[in-house]
């Protein structure tokens, strides 16, 4: 059932006060927030959309590893999500430690590949990188 404009409308009136206090509530977060932290939440913020990014590079693929040059070239060609390359193999190192051995990263001769877990659930691991999204803010 779709519910007329108006009706929906008015439930997610807010008042300019509460607006103000947010707002002011956030710029507060903001200037105590060290730059290390402030940098460390805005790349778990990323990562379980990165995550959705990755699985569905590795599913078009068709491969249980990919080189991770390549890799990070796909994610800055296809996703505004992140738009430098060492900014991806920065998040990429990240979503290894937090992932719960979803992604590992192998090297192998001159050559570094990543591999992800093809049997997992991919809203299981969005999930825990959402729970640890929300630790980190």
């Amino acid at each position: 059932m779709i519910l007329p404009r108006s009706i929906w409308l008015d439930e997610i009136h807010f008042s300019p006060s509460e607006i103000r206090t947010r707002e002011a509530e956030k710029i507060k977060i903001a200037m105590t927030q060290n730059p290390e932290e402030m940098k460390a939440s805005q790349m778990a913020s990323r990562l379980p959309e990165l995550a959705r990014v990755i699985y569905h590079i590795f599913v078009t693929d068709k491969k249980p590893a990919l080189i991770k040059d390549l890799l990070c070239k796909r994610i800055v060609e296809g996703s505004k999500l992140i738009q430098n390359h060492s900014s991806v193999e920065e998040h990429i190192k990240l979503l290894e430690k937090v992932s719960l051995k979803w992604l590992t990263i192998h090297q192998l001769q001159a050559k570094t590949f990543v591999k992800i877990n093809m049997k997992a659930d991919i809203n299981a691991v969005v999930a825990v990188l959402e729970k640890y999204k929300k630790s980190c803010v």
